[in-house]
């Protein structure tokens, strides 16, 4: 039986590995069915695991998709707390893929299962889990709320590695919080335990966290101290992409130290380790930090080819980064064109990642720093003027005076020469939305004149068909009333009329037939739309014939011409017209031709 089990979870997975790597079969359903078949939750769960597994190492586009199907299926678990697992599981997945608020709503779904069920190690698991998404989602506050409950949890259960995570996390918020000494008692809490469990790769990532503390402190000896600890440690773990993120910061705290020439070895040997296994996006990072060290040390073509290579695989915070380094080196090289376009970069990714909250945040931190130093240099300078007479108190004080002055002068200038240059971008920003409102509206004006001439066209048409339409009826008139004139003379000679009548008759009726004029009214319509309409809408009093007598007329055809097409004499046409103009009330002064243009 246990034999089939294993069978039965290798066909699953085979039969999904084959799925995952077919494009062309990603609308397939996946196997619920056969999971749930399965005779308990830990084969569910194992199978559920190699399938997530598989999608995850897998190249399809849409794996979100298959996570979905997942979240959404019915899988039976004869335990909740299963259910709870799973659902921890696919949070997992889902922040890899960067959804953490799909992430977040599964984990408060096993928050409560747990809660629940009372399972308390499972539950400090999950409020760990939605403190590293709130940590994610920036929602630092919410994120230190779930990850002090977690630990009170931890706190209650036999030690175990989790706590050691959990205090590197709590470290980490509040890390970011800057919250200094809060931040480091707990990464040395969590140092202690990955210690003790002996789990070297965390203990190496605790040690770098450490650094970085230290070193935005500007404690940069020791700063280093802890980052080449990590070093030591994560060159024996074989992940490359550690070990070079690593580097990097020992690099950049060289950089601090003015020890360039180390930072430079560091940046370069972790180059080549990231050119060897071809990870692109952390040899960017490694790139921009080797571009910005060849700034400092002014080899400018260096740091800007570097730079500018580094910036396609960058994320935005540190493409913002390099744009303002390009920038720098631009105002240096005095290459302005590049450093409006620079500067306009960096100021757009500034603005997307940085609210004003942040920024007036910042701008506090910057005001209290440099009062910090203002203060330091007012107690320097007053334990000198102590020791000297009053005539030197007054020439540092004038000297002081004099260099706030020219700061003042300095600052002042810097910043009317940046409104200036932005001026400048705003003018040439204007004319270029200018130069792109006249393209648009001559091309507006082509194209309106390009339909004025396709409808002239199709007017034409329309007409050229309606007259030979009317010339096609006028001429079969006229070759009618010819036949039937000669066949009057055949009769008056006294021929026989009993054989020429019934002709006489049969040509008198086609000349009346309503067949053609039908014809001619379609396409009269199609150029003169609603013109029947408006007649016998306004002028109910008209007859069919005179309806026929003006259209006739909208077409230009002479009185004469009319008279032939309605197979009447041209007297008979000039009472119709007469008789028109009274039904439609044109008095004598009007023209019947105008009244007909104006329909």
């Amino acid at each position: 039986m246990k034999y089939y089990f294993l069978l039965t979870t290798f066909f699953i997975s085979y039969t999904f590995n084959c799925l995952a790597t077919t494009p062309e079969r990603t609308a397939n359903k996946l196997p619920v069915d056969q999971v749930n078949a399965l005779p308990n939750d830990a084969l569910r769960l194992q199978v559920l695991d190699s399938i997530l597994n598989s999608l995850a190492v897998s190249q399809i586009d849409n794996r979100e998709t298959y996570y979905d199907s997942l979240r959404k299926s019915d899988i039976h678990f004869s335990n909740e707390v299963n259910k709870g697992n799973f659902y921890i599981k696919l949070t997992s997945y889902y922040s890899y893929l960067g959804k953490y608020k799909i992430g977040n709503e599964l984990t408060l779904k096993a928050v409560e299962i747990f809660e629940k069920s009372n399972s308390r190690p499972q539950l400090a698991k999950a409020y760990y889990v939605l403190g590293l998404i709130h940590n994610k989602l920036n929602n630092l506050d919410q994120s230190l709320d779930y990850l002090i409950e977690s630990l009170k949890i931890q706190e209650e259960l036999p030690p175990s590695i989790s706590q050691a995570h959990g205090y590197n996390a709590l470290g980490g918020v509040y890390d970011l919080l800057e919250r200094n000494e809060k931040a480091y008692e707990y990464y040395q809490k969590a140092l202690s335990g990955f210690k003790q469990h002996k789990d070297l790769h965390s203990e190496g990532l605790v040690y770098n966290n450490l650094g970085l503390l230290m070193q935005r402190q500007n404690e940069h000896e020791q700063a280093l101290k802890f980052m080449l600890q990590a070093q030591e440690i994560l060159d024996k773990e074989g992940v490359i992409r550690v070990q070079t993120s690593v580097a990097s910061n020992i690099a950049s705290t060289y950089i601090d130290l003015g020890q360039y020439k180390k930072a430079e070895k560091v940046y370069l040997a972790a180059k080549e380790k990231l050119i060897q296994h071809k990870d692109q996006n952390t040899l960017a990072i490694v790139n921009s930090g080797l571009g910005s060290l060849y700034t400092k040390t002014g080899k400018l073509d260096k740091a800007e080819a570097l730079l500018r290579e580094s910036i396609p695989l960058l994320q935005p915070v540190n493409a913002m980064r390099v744009y303002s380094n390009l920038a720098s080196i631009d105002t240096l090289q005095k290459d302005y064109v590049a450093f409006a376009k620079d500067y306009t970069q960096y100021v757009a990714l500034k603005d997307s990642i940085y609210n004003e909250e942040k920024m007036l945040k910042i701008s506090e931190l910057e005001k209290k720093y440099e009062t910090r130093l203002k203060d330091k240099e007012i107690e320097l300078l007053q334990k000198d003027n102590a020791l000297k007479e009053k005539q030197l108190y007054f020439m540092v004080i004038a000297v002081i005076a004099v260099v706030l002055l020219l700061l003042v002068l300095f600052f002042r200038f810097r910043v009317l020469m940046q409104q200036k240059k932005l001026n400048l971008l705003k003018i040439e920003k204007h004319e270029i939305e200018k130069l792109r409102l006249e393209e648009s509206y001559y091309a507006e004006q082509k194209i309106r004149e390009l339909q004025k001439a396709k409808y002239r066209n199709d007017l034409d048409e329309k007409n050229r068909e309606l007259a030979s339409a009317s010339l096609y009826l006028l001429n079969k008139n006229q070759v009618l009333q010819q036949v039937k004139e000669t066949i009057q003379d055949v009769i008056r000679e006294e021929r026989p009329s009993y054989e020429l009548k019934p002709v006489i008759k049969q040509i008198s009726g086609n000349l009346t037939m309503d067949e053609d004029w039908e014809q001619f009214k379609i396409q009269f319509e199609q150029v003169n739309p609603d013109f029947f309409t408006k007649l016998n809408e306004h002028y109910d009093q008209l007859t069919d014939n005179d309806i026929r007598f003006l259209a006739y007329m909208r077409i230009n055809l002479s009185t004469k011409e009319i008279a032939q097409m309605l197979n009447i004499s041209t007297k008979s046409a000039n009472m119709t017209r007469y008789r028109i103009r009274k039904k439609v009330g044109l008095n004598k002064e009007e023209d019947l031709m105008d009244f007909v243009r104006k329909i």
